[in-house]
């Protein structure tokens, strides 16, 4: 399966699950979720058709540099989710 793929069929998922009104998620993290993969598949098709991308690594892209830096505080506190950084 494609990213572009995956990526659409995680939006479906997710647009089906809200829908549902099942226990789950907010509705700000449904839409984030949703965003983001409607995002992630369509920069996917453009770089591939319009720039000429033969391979796009996706995992890069949605890489935040904030989460990375409170990773690391996380690793240096033993994987401990709730962290201060005093």
């Amino acid at each position: 399966m494609t990213e572009y793929a995956f990526c659409n069929s995680m939006q479906i998922f997710f647009d089906n699950w809200e829908k549902s009104k099942l226990a789950g998620l907010s509705k700000p993290t449904f839409f984030a979720v949703k965003q983001c993969c409607k995002t992630l598949a369509e920069l996917t098709v453009y770089l591939i058709e319009e720039c000429n991308f033969t391979t796009v690594f996706t995992g890069v892209i949605v890489n935040d540099w904030i989460e990375r830096r409170f990773g690391h505080y996380r690793q240096f506190h033993g994987g401990n989710f709730l962290v201060s950084v005093r």
